[in-house]
């Protein structure tokens, strides 16, 4: 399912297992889950996660993250670009 250059979509990821960290490091394994997931759905060889997407996963504290998370994802040369999505 490799993406074509310059496209993008919408996608809705389950966080729900960065619960199962110990609670101070929730925020890290959320942020793995989010780039674990990105890299096996758009089969790219990296991804960048924007500065919004860090700051809402911060934003309830480490111990807290949110269970899901909606964001957009943007393919340019092999590398996927996170956001918030655009509405």
């Amino acid at each position: 399912m490799s993406k074509k250059k310059d496209e993008s979509e919408v996608v809705t990821l389950n966080l729900s297992g960065a619960f199962k960290a110990p609670v101070p490091r929730r925020v890290e394994s959320a942020v793995r889950l989010i780039r674990r997931e990105i890299l096996r759905k758009f089969e790219v060889e990296s991804v960048k996660i924007d500065s919004r997407i860090n700051e809402s996963l911060w934003k309830r504290s480490s111990a807290r993250p949110p269970k899901r998370m909606k964001v957009q994802v943007r393919v340019e040369d092999d590398v996927a670009y996170v956001e918030p999505p655009s509405e």
